[in-house]
């Protein structure tokens, strides 16, 4: 089975965010601070960069707002990956029999370059687990803003504050079976 990362070494791998994990971030309004927490590095496939167009804003009746990732690229927060090798090529047609473009893309250049996974998609994290075994490590939204939140000044009511946001915005809440869920449900009391 794959593994859900412990603490300690969750980002001493370069990590590959799939669209879902990108947006919760950048919902969160502090997407710089929140991807400084990578150690090793963070980014993105080719398709996740097509697929991340609009983000919606805190208010419903306004329309969505267009991203762009250029200037978190050119600053050198995130990486923009595209498949390279013929084995990556191979795998993401595969994958992508099972799953969207861009969890298909980012679990074959994951998998052949030795990198962490960020993924809130169940069939994602199964298929995963299931044809990676322990070889590939999965963190969850959860996982990346709870850590960036141990570590950062923002306080009770900012936690609170930027954990609803993100709901409201990005429409994320986590899963039953997220080991962080009861975290996150407490926390965004605040």
């Amino acid at each position: 089975m794959g593994v859900d990362a412990p603490a300690e070494t969750m980002f001493q791998l370069f990590v590959l965010l799939d669209c879902s994990v990108l947006l919760n971030i950048l919902a969160t309004g502090r997407a710089d601070e929140v991807l400084r927490t990578f150690d090793a590095g963070v980014g993105l496939s080719a398709a996740v960069a097509a697929e991340t167009l609009f983000l919606r804003g805190e208010n419903p009746s306004v329309a969505p707002e267009r991203i762009s990732l250029d200037p978190l690229i050119g600053r050198g927060l995130l990486q923009r990956l595209d498949l390279e090798t013929d084995e990556e090529k191979a795998l993401y047609v595969q994958l992508a029999a099972d799953l969207d473009d861009g969890e298909s893309m980012t679990l074959a250049i994951a998998h052949h370059r030795g990198m962490t996974v960020a993924t809130d998609d169940r069939k994602a994290r199964r298929l995963a687990r299931q044809r990676f075994g322990e070889g590939m490590i999965l963190l969850r939204t959860t996982d990346i803003l709870h850590a960036w939140l141990e570590a950062s000044p923002v306080d009770d009511a900012g936690t609170g504050t930027t954990l609803r946001r993100i709901e409201s915005i990005a429409r994320f809440r986590p899963a039953n079976d997220d080991p962080l869920r009861d975290w996150w449900l407490a926390a965004r009391a605040w």
